[in-house]
């Protein structure tokens, strides 16, 4: 219940992972210009090194593209949810009929998609009957 509260009403945590990804890649570079200096200087430690930064930049590589991903699914589950941008308390100027002719021609189309799907499924179990 708590994970649904806070992923559900923010894209915190999927800018988190872009974050994080931007971070350990910086990391990463910052540590192959250590790795470098060090190898110029004569003090190595072999096959530590590289597998250490190569596995700090493909981490930060796959947490940005994570990141990325996560924004692109977010911005189509806010589009999906159809919540409208803000909601009135008032209004001033704008005649009550207008809103109420929308509403009910909203509940209208609501109304058609539910009736289109039952008829759809009905006509479904009379070919399935038939068949039998």
């Amino acid at each position: 219940l708590a994970i649904d509260a806070i992923t559900s009403f923010s894209y915190a945590p999927l800018r988190l992972a872009s974050l994080l990804g931007f971070l350990l890649s910086l990391f990463a570079f910052l540590y192959i210009g250590v790795v470098i200096i060090l190898k110029i200087l004569g003090i190595n430690f072999p096959g530590y090194t590289s597998l250490m930064a190569t596995i700090l930049l493909l981490g930060g590589v796959q947490l940005i593209v994570l990141g990325v991903i996560g924004e692109y699914l977010g911005r189509i589950y806010e589009e999906v949810k159809d919540r409208p941008l803000y909601y009135l308390s008032s209004s001033i100027g704008i005649k009550k009929k207008r809103i109420k002719k929308r509403t009910e021609k909203r509940e209208q189309k609501k109304a058609k998609k539910s009736a289109n799907k039952s008829s759809k499924l009905t006509s479904k179990k009379e070919k399935t009957t038939q068949s039998e």
